[in-house]
């Protein structure tokens, strides 16, 4: 957690980097530690990052992805702080595990 300010801004802004662990069973761990921020709750604050999680089903793309579900966590800290996704350029998936047919996967960038 980073807090940005200076002198002749009234209210500073925080920026949090993260990345989510891939596994999900570590992942788990992320998610307490992010809803504990309270004081962030009504403060300015940027979130980047590859939480290696999604809020939509469409998140994914491959036919090994029917067990997927979008993330409970991610949508409880997205409705907590009153996140809002942000759009980006560049490539549609962020990762892809590098098969063809049907045990292709592609993992969707968050914001797009």
């Amino acid at each position: 957690m980073c807090q940005i300010g200076n002198s002749s801004q009234r209210e500073p802004w925080f920026l949090s980097l993260i990345y989510g662990h891939p596994m999900n069973s570590k992942r788990k761990e992320l998610w307490p530690s992010l809803m504990d921020l309270e004081y962030l709750q009504d403060a300015k604050w940027v979130l980047c990052g590859d939480l290696n999680d999604t809020l939509c089903h469409h998140g994914y793309d491959g036919s090994r992805t029917h067990g997927h579900r979008p993330s409970q966590n991610l949508r409880k800290l997205v409705d907590k702080f009153n996140l809002v996704e942000l759009d980006s350029r560049g490539l549609y998936y962020t990762w892809s595990n590098k098969q063809h047919g049907k045990g292709k996967v592609n993992g969707e960038r968050e914001a797009r």
